[in-house]
């Protein structure tokens, strides 16, 4: 099934270049435009601007709906104290940040002021996508923690990139995982936020897989057994970078009580799949409602029973080779045995 879900990953589930080409474009036409004010050049650190979240991270999904919006985060590093060294209060912050946006004539009533952003909309015939821009204070430096608003808590956006970096080394599958993962919730319609399944899917990557589904179904199996070892309502997952933060902390037990009931029951159905020696049941079984509702890649190539026939042949001595020169794996034994060669594989 390799094939089908390579497929799958560029043709459904992965941001298109038609959508990566235009997130480029407007994040860095606000980037540039908003450290251009005189306001925020005397406030900003540094280059001023950073992306965070799941596009530098690459594992952001396209909307399950082309009606749906996807959404895209800019870091304005800053220092938000006052002369006297005070915090300027977080939601001041934000209103200035919306009056400097709105000052720019392309945002001109086109920003929404969230609880810790300013949110700007994206519109096309096709697609929508949001650019949430966040005040950060980070005042010496672009490394290490920052402070949001409204109550200037703390984070540390590059510090969970670069360790999210540190898990893809060396493990094939995890950055597609965590693709299909998100992709799976929310065709179900279900939580935790993409930061609290990232990381779960990171710390219950296996250390050994044959394949995407194989790696994919081992990580469900991971997290489902995790979960159901943990009492709901008090799970707590730790960020990574910032040890004191519980990621989970505003995730209610009924959502995530939701989460594991939904994961039981897909996981059941993917084991299902990667057990199927049929390729059309296995085509069949990973569109189920419970999985991926109809979105996975229907074509039949017809290569995956022959592929472990061939497979069991290798094992058992029953590979032959007909008059051809093609390998076969009949009853009547047709062609020339293989022979064996000892288990020598490469050159003298």
């Amino acid at each position: 099934m390799n094939q089908s879900f390579d497929d799958f990953l560029r043709n459904t589930v992965s941001l298109d270049e038609t959508r990566k080409n235009r997130v480029q474009r407007a994040h860095q036409f606000v980037r540039e435009k908003l450290t251009s004010i005189d306001e925020v050049a005397e406030r900003k650190t540094g280059r001023g601007t950073y992306l965070q979240g799941s596009y530098p991270l690459h594992t952001a999904v396209r909307p399950c709906d082309e009606n749906e919006a996807y959404d895209v985060d800019v870091v304005l590093a800053a220092d938000f104290r006052k002369e006297d060294g005070r915090m300027i209060p977080g939601r001041r912050a934000l209103r200035w940040l919306q009056d400097c946006l709105e000052s720019i004539g392309t945002y001109q009533g086109k920003t929404i002021r969230k609880s810790c952003c300013v949110r700007i909309d994206y519109e096309s015939d096709d697609q929508r996508f949001h650019l949430d821009v966040v005040p950060a204070h980070q005042p010496d430096t672009l490394q290490g923690p920052i402070k949001i608003p409204p109550d200037w808590s703390q984070s540390d956006p590059r510090g969970y990139i670069d360790w999210f970096r540190s898990q893809c080394d060396g493990d094939d599958w995890l950055l597609h995982v965590v693709r299909l993962l998100k992709y799976w919730r929310n065709l179900q319609c279900i939580t935790p936020n993409s930061m609290i399944l990232t990381t779960l899917a990171a710390h219950h990557s296996p250390a050994e897989a044959g394949s995407l589904d194989d790696a994919l179904v081992k990580t469900m199996s991971s997290i489902k057994d995790w979960m159901q070892s943990q009492t709901l309502g008090r799970i707590e997952v730790h960020n990574p970078p910032m040890q004191g933060e519980d990621l989970a902390r505003n995730w209610p037990a009924h959502r995530q009580r939701r989460f594991r009931n939904r994961l039981s029951v897909a996981l059941e159905t993917a084991e299902e799949a990667l057990d199927s020696t049929d390729e059309e049941d296995t085509i069949t079984l990973w569109n189920q409602p419970e999985l991926f509702d109809g979105t996975f890649p229907k074509t039949v190539r017809g290569l995956a029973e022959g592929a472990k026939e061939k497979a069991a042949a290798m094992g058992s001595g029953g590979l032959a080779v007909d008059p051809r020169g093609r390998v076969s794996t009949s009853p009547d034994r047709s062609g020339r045995d293989v022979p064996d060669n000892g288990g020598f594989y490469g050159d003298a």
